[in-house]
């Protein structure tokens, strides 16, 4: 068995690249999964489930919430 056997899959689609790109664009404007649903064409269930997958392969959480009380220690 391969050392490896146990990693999920990082290997990306199209479609999974054009969700990230719209989920990263710097303007700070946070997509909800039906507006990216419209945008990309697909299902609103896709949009989840992938970007789930996405967020758990890159740990990336969107929106970010940042304390307000690290800001000002």
């Amino acid at each position: 068995m391969s050392a490896g056997a146990d990693k999920p899959s990082t290997s990306l689609s199209a479609l999974d690249r054009k969700l990230l790109k719209l989920l990263l664009v710097p303007n700070g404007d946070l997509k909800s999964s039906k507006s990216l649903s419209t945008k990309l064409g697909i299902p609103i269930t896709t949009v989840r489930r992938r970007r789930k997958r996405l967020e758990s392969l890159f740990l990336v959480n969107f929106p970010c919430q940042t304390s307000v009380t690290i800001l000002f220690y």
